[in-house]
């Protein structure tokens, strides 16, 4: 199998390891149950200075109380009958070293216009990664991590990965709990928290209400097990007595041409191979114009190649060291607006983009990280700005695949900026599709194609109760995932 081949068969096994992510780039059902986590401790490691004498990176005094985005730590939290153990440590490949921040305002005109740019510096982003240990073994853990023994995860005792990001580590003489959002499984099972406030901002109509019982917790807690099936959906919507509709077995991605035909896409065509006994010379091969193998694999419309059948499970081809891709993220106004602030969307994405990081790491040992962002104001323009025109209010005359093409066109024109993908966060769904992109196009700068099909290394996910899962989800086909499941 040609390198080429290989990658798109690891980014197939990466599919299918997702069978807990939302498959098909659709809406979440309803929750049938949630749950206000009692967050027992938040326990920071001991600091140690280096070898120098000096505290090196780390230039607080090392008995500050005061949670350091270097810092390891535990958190200690309880929620349906269970008691978790979180062992997390600093995510240094989350914030690109010259990162920063565009911030956007609206001008006298009613247009959008650049208000300033901030460096986006690591200190104040506070986004770890590690690992959930069973209580037995988790006193034992924290001394390791305190002593440094590595690596880590270990791969014996860990019952699944954590990602947290920590907004506010608590106070206990003032009675207040620690605020932080994220996801970690265990034993497969994934469990999502998030601040009240943006379970209340993605809330479907049929999810649980907050518990009044447990208001002093400011998160919320559910579990993919949590999610109706399509039976109990069904049923809630009252329609016990008609049939049950088939589920999706294929995402937006399979409408776009670029996404399924071999002439369009050179992810889709088969390696050239040696000419066969029958056409010595090439005769009956079927080529285009520029002698370039158009024989598509069946890869298409959710079908598996057989040519991928003995990669899949074999991660042979995967970086054996650490590598990062730094990504460029831009906000629309109406995913701003869904937000409330500048702030809390640049807050979300950073967020979404840790916990997307897992599913990268764990797979490829590839990381996810942010060299830009651009965060336009709440209050969208008049009309498109040429600058950005991807930035327009929700309209029925503009789908998400136009905007993955307006976005594409601005990403090429943008040009080379350190970037190997750029993904937009929208708050503009088209009807059931909360997100798309645009098939094997990693760290691809310029844009071909007119409109509405042009392409470049781009995707689009949508404000939603799980948008890390959408993230994961879209990011994929831009590594070549070819196929999504349905759940």
């Amino acid at each position: 199998m040609s390198p080429l081949s290989r990658i798109y068969a690891l980014a197939l096994v990466f599919f299918l390891g997702l069978n807990y992510v939302t498959a098909s780039s659709k809406p979440p059902r309803p929750l049938k149950r949630i749950a206000h986590p009692t967050t027992h401790s938040l326990e920071i490691l001991p600091r140690r200075p280096s070898f120098s004498g000096n505290y090196g990176r780390r230039s607080f005094p090392i008995d500050e109380p005061t949670l350091q985005h270097t810092d390891s730590f535990r958190l200690k939290l309880s929620a349906f009958g269970d008691t978790y153990h979180l062992h997390l440590r600093p995510n240094e490949h989350l914030i690109h070293p010259a990162a920063r921040i565009n911030y956007y305002r609206i001008g006298p005109n009613g247009n959008s216009i650049l208000s300033h740019t901030e460096p986006l510096l690591p200190q104040t982003v506070k986004a770890y990664w590690g690992e959930v240990i069973p209580a037995q073994l988790s006193l034992d853990r924290m001394r390791e991590d305190a002593a440094g023994v590595w690596p880590r995860p270990s791969g014996k005792s860990e019952l699944g990965w954590a990602r947290i990001t920590v907004h506010h580590q608590g106070d206990i003489h003032r009675g207040l709990p620690p605020s932080f959002e994220g996801a970690f499984s265990v034993k497969g099972v994934v469990h999502h928290v998030m601040t009240k406030d943006n379970y209340l901002r993605n809330k479907h109509h049929m999810d649980p209400q907050l518990l009044f019982d447990d208001m002093d917790s400011s998160l919320v807690i559910f579990r993919d097990s949590d999610i109706m099936s399509h039976q109990e959906y069904h049923a809630a919507q009252g329609l016990d007595s008609g049939p049950i509709p088939i589920p999706p077995q294929s995402c937006g991605h399979d409408r776009l041409s670029y996404n399924t035909n071999p002439y369009e896409n050179a992810a889709l065509r088969r390696p050239a191979s040696a000419a066969p006994w029958y056409d010595p010379f090439g005769f009956l091969d079927t080529r285009d114009s520029n002698g370039t193998l158009v024989r598509r694999d069946d890869v298409a419309g959710g079908g598996i190649g057989s040519n991928f059948e003995d990669s899949i499970g074999n991660d042979a081809g995967c970086p054996s060291t650490q590598k990062i891709i730094y990504m460029g993220v831009a906000a629309d106004c109406e995913y701003v607006t869904q937000y409330g602030s500048q702030q809390n969307a640049s807050q979300q994405i950073i967020s979404n983009f840790n916990t997307a990081s897992a599913l990268y790491k764990n797979t490829f040992n590839v990381s996810l990280g942010i060299v830009e962002l651009q965060i336009h104001d709440a209050q969208c323009p008049n009309s498109a700005d040429p600058a950005n025109p991807w930035n327009v209010a929700c309209t029925g005359s503009i789908t998400l695949n136009d905007r993955l093409s307006i976005f594409s066109d601005w990403r090429g024109k943008k040009g080379t900026d350190g970037a190997g993908l750029w993904h937009l966060m929208s708050g503009c769904p088209t009807g059931t599709e909360v997100g798309i992109a645009w098939l094997a196009t990693l760290c691809q700068s310029t844009s071909s194609g007119d409109s509405p099909n042009v392409v470049s290394g781009t995707a689009v996910s949508t404000s939603g109760r799980v948008e890390w899962q959408v993230i994961a989800h879209e990011i994929g086909h831009n590594f070549g995932a070819i196929v999504g499941l349905s759940d």
